[in-house]
């Protein structure tokens, strides 16, 4: 025998639910987390230096998930965002998963070397398998294939791994805030991390510091 409720308690309850939603959304889209800062000065990025919304994105290139987001929500946001002045758009390497971390070095050697082939190298290198370990030698060969890029400095910096200090700073910089469980990719705009699934998570938080 099927339950029957009185009418009113049905309607109340049904006001009463629709209001709670209403309040959590309005809570969630209004309250902003305290936005963290980081250091951007003199270091390479897609956009105009001018706009008003900032995004730093933290990836590993052995990262599946930072793979689809280059394929497929990075030039979304290049498209919308970038493109339209109203963003730049900054890639700060970390090693989080075992193996990547000659190619976080490598990138960032590249970052230093050639700051206008850096985004060209970043997505080279996530052409690969995210398993493929790649040597020395491929490490360079990309950066031939990118061209504009002194492979006699880039192999010394490969060699000698001498950036691996601005890898683990970069890493640092989301522990500080995720502790030793990372997520990534780990994308901030203006300072406060984001949902990086869709861009439809993405556009609020980015058209929230585009004046009016």
């Amino acid at each position: 025998m099927a339950l029957k409720f009185p009418q009113r308690l049905v309607l109340g309850t049904t006001a009463l639910s629709v209001l709670l939603a209403v309040v959590v959304s309005i809570f969630h889209w209004s309250y902003t987390p305290k936005p963290l800062s980081f250091k951007t000065e003199g270091l390479p990025f897609l956009g105009a230096n001018s706009a008003p919304v900032e995004m730093v994105l933290f990836e590993d290139f052995y990262c599946k998930h930072c793979k689809i987001f280059n394929e497929s929500i990075l030039p979304e946001i290049n498209k919308e965002f970038i493109e339209k002045g109203m963003a730049k758009f900054l890639i700060f390497p970390v090693q989080v998963i075992e193996g990547s971390k000659a190619l976080a070095n490598a990138a960032i050697a590249v970052q230093k070397i050639a700051p206008d082939r850096y985004f060209h190298y970043i997505q080279e290198l996530f052409q690969y398998p995210e398993d493929k370990a790649l040597s020395n030698g491929e490490l360079l060969e990309v950066a031939e294939e990118v061209g504009g890029i002194d492979l006699v400095k880039l192999q010394v910096c490969i060699e000698t791994q001498n950036c691996l200090d601005e890898v683990e700073k970069n890493l640092s910089l989301i522990r500080d805030t995720m502790g030793h469980r990372v997520g990534l990719p780990a994308l901030y705009v203006n300072g406060v991390l984001v949902p990086t699934t869709s861009i439809e998570y993405i556009r609020p938080y980015v058209m929230r510091g585009v004046p009016r």
